[in-house]
């Protein structure tokens, strides 16, 4: 059964914390799969508080691997979350890469 989407009004949006300066994907498509590998430099707005998270939407999705500024994150570094993804510590400049 599909999931029922998720309605967002306009009392209750908050706007991304992050600017994104850059956005490369690459997709490889296969016949059964397809992988998409996503590199982004975000840079954290001047009014967002320093402790913001990042939080990226993205549900139903193979999480293979996330790297921040080169280096590999492990599972104690970000969260899953119904929905997303959750990097609870991230500079205020960085490149995220995510497969």
């Amino acid at each position: 059964m599909a999931e029922k989407p998720h309605t967002t009004y306009l009392k209750d949006y908050v706007p991304f914390p992050f600017e994104v300066q850059q956005l490369d994907l690459e997709f490889d498509l296969e016949p059964r799969q397809t992988r998409v590998l996503a590199r982004a430099t975000y840079q954290r707005k001047a009014q967002v508080d320093a402790d913001e998270p990042l939080r990226l939407h993205g549900a139903g999705q193979t999480l293979i691997s996330v790297m921040l500024d080169g280096t590999p994150l492990t599972e104690l570094d970000y969260r899953r979350q119904e929905g997303g993804l959750l990097l609870p510590s991230v500079p205020d400049r960085f490149e995220l890469t995510i497969v």
